[in-house]
């Protein structure tokens, strides 16, 4: 930051850690972390010494807590950061619209009209936007207009900036201001990308990967041997590493994973090899309203990822989905974290299952990096404005790239697009 005042910011849903770390990598003075998970924290601590922590559940926290614990007092807020957990949304549950998780977005909408940050950003999943008819969100954004904030909502894919993973999130940012802003622009791209494109080539599975040392069953750290070469190597790689220990398949499950080939997964296998409930999921629909036949078939449940791509999302199943490219065996905590943009020195707690569950829900700290230095100009270019008593502003939502949508997010769209009118 150009300023010599870093800008202050609370992150709430911490997790383990990945947008605190995007967010001081681009400057920002974090204040405060919360988080309701054990495990989490203990890795929060482990990584971001000295930032305080609240390990309590953010429906009941008062705000004259979190203002207390974190020193602000009565003095201004610039960002409010948060990614409630995703679960009720996503496309891999049952988007159950009554599932009490939905509840925490809400909270976090509380925290923001309380504490009145002069910014906040929100980051979940594509599902959040068609839940309920769109009618989810579109109370969370009237609730914030309302309240004096300024919002703009955008779906962005990591890939399409230089992460070596296709992540789609949904980001909605807002300030109270009244200040028009957009997000920052893409540097490379993932779908139509023009023949003699200038952008820089996607960053795949193999740049982010290929360079780290043979897993083992040994839980101790590791030393580096081999010398970073891919640019996003070099950014992520340290002398020490933790979590590399090697996931090996036994039985039945390993007999699947020596048939599969790079791109391959579950449908690809004999019908004696497909897991019963991989079978059961190709007749479940996601009720997003997308036709049947546009859907692609059943959810691949198993699959080899291919070297020579960016990676497939990282969630909470890849330790038992994401096969590695070359070895029979899938992923580990330290590839995920690895295709997350986490440094290697970076160590998660807990066992194995928490591990894997911590990588995959954290917002990948490169991508916070670059969203937080673009909000970063904004905020050091605003510190003379107060903020407004009016009504806020509703700037618009990028939901696709394409020009076509599914019905269920073109009516989400319409809703709240009629913020604007």
């Amino acid at each position: 930051m150009a300023s010599r005042v870093k800008p202050t910011a609370i992150c709430f849903f911490a997790g383990a850690g990945g947008c605190s770390l995007g967010f001081k990598l681009a400057g920002f003075d974090i204040r405060l972390a919360n988080d309701i998970d054990r495990d989490s924290a203990e890795s929060y601590a482990a990584n971001h010494k000295g930032v305080p922590f609240l390990r309590e559940d953010i429906n009941v926290l008062p705000s004259r807590a979190i203002r207390e614990k974190s020193g602000l007092d009565d003095s201004p807020l610039d960002i409010i950061v948060g990614g409630p957990p995703c679960q009720g949304f996503s496309s891999a549950g049952m988007r159950d619209g009554t599932d009490p998780r939905n509840q925490l977005v809400q909270s976090y909408g509380r925290v923001v009209r309380e504490l009145r940050p002069r910014w906040f950003i929100m980051e979940n999943v594509e599902g959040m936007l068609t839940l309920q008819h769109g009618e989810y969100v579109h109370r969370l954004v009237s609730t914030l207009l309302e309240a004096g904030y300024t919002i703009r909502i955008a779906k962005l894919d990591t890939a399409d900036y230089g992460l070596p993973q296709r992540r789609k999130r949904v980001f909605v940012v807002g300030n109270c201001l009244g200040l028009d802003f957009d997000f920052p622009e893409p540097t490379h791209w993932v779908e139509d990308r023009p023949l003699f494109s200038p952008e820089p080539e996607l960053v795949t599975l193999h740049d982010a990967i290929v360079d780290l040392p043979q897993a083992t069953d040994d839980v101790a750290p590791l030393r580096r041997i081999a010398q970073p070469a891919s640019a996003i190597q070099k950014r992520l790689s340290r002398a020490i590493i933790y979590n590399h220990v090697a996931n090996c398949p036994v039985g039945v499950t390993l007999e699947r994973v020596r048939r599969l080939k790079q791109g391959q997964d579950m449908r690809h296998l004999p019908p004696e090899l497909q897991h019963e409930s991989y079978r059961r999921r190709a007749f479940r629909r996601v009720m997003d309203g997308i036709p049947t036949e546009k859907r692609g078939g059943a959810p691949a449940g198993l699959r080899r990822l291919v070297y020579d791509e960016p990676c497939k999302t990282i969630t909470s199943g890849a330790p038992r989905e994401f096969v590695h490219p070359t070895e029979n065996r899938f992923l580990t905590v330290r590839e995920c974290a690895r295709v997350q943009t986490f440094p290697d020195n970076y160590r998660f707690v807990g066992n194995l299952a928490s591990q894997y569950r911590q990588v995959g829900n954290a917002v990948p700290p490169m991508m916070a990096e670059i969203i937080a230095t673009h909000l970063g100009k904004c905020i050091e270019s605003s510190r003379e404005l107060q903020p407004t008593d009016e009504a806020g502003r509703w700037l618009g939502i990028l939901a696709t790239k394409s020009n076509g949508m599914s019905p269920a997010l073109d009516k989400a769209v319409q809703l709240l697009n009629s913020n604007g009118h």
